[in-house]
C-alpha cells in the first residue's frame, strides 16, 4: 500500500463513518429519544386516533385487539388498510403510556384483554 492508497482508503472509510454516525442520529430523533432510556415522544398518527375512537365504543368490562379492529372497520375510523400487528402496537404503547390496562395477558391463541382505566 502506498501512501496515495492509504489517504484514499481513510477518506473512504471516515465518510462511511459519517454516514453511518448520521444515521444513528435519525434513528435516535425518530425515536424520540431524549436523554433518558424510558423517555419517549408520544406519536400521535392516523392508526392510533382510530384506536382512540374505537375505545370510546368499547365496553367498559374490557375488549381485545380484534373488538378494536372491527370497530375501526364498521365505523371507517382508518385509512382503509388496518393491519392487527399494527393495532397491537399501539394497544401496547397506550398500555404503557398508562390510558389503557391490561386486564388479561394473551398466550398463543388467548387474546390479551384491555380495559379503560
Amino acid at each position: 500500500m502506498n501512501e496515495r492508497e492509504y489517504k484514499r482508503l481513510k477518506l473512504e472509510i471516515e465518510e462511511e463513518y459519517r454516514e453511518n454516525l448520521r444515521a444513528l442520529e435519525m434513528v435516535w430523533k425518530r425515536a424520540g429519544k431524549t436523554g433518558s432510556s424510558k423517555a419517549r415522544v408520544p406519536r400521535d398518527n392516523s392508526l392510533a386516533h382510530a384506536v382512540r375512537g374505537a375505545l370510546h365504543m368499547m365496553p367498559e368490562d374490557g375488549f381485545t385487539l380484534r373488538s378494536i379492529e372491527e370497530a375501526i372497520v364498521a365505523n371507517g375510523l382508518g385509512d382503509g388498510d388496518v393491519r392487527r400487528t399494527s393495532i397491537s402496537v399501539v394497544l401496547k404503547r397506550m398500555a404503557d403510556a398508562g390510558e389503557i390496562v391490561v386486564i388479561e395477558k394473551g398466550s398463543g391463541k388467548r387474546a390479551t384483554k384491555y380495559a379503560k382505566p
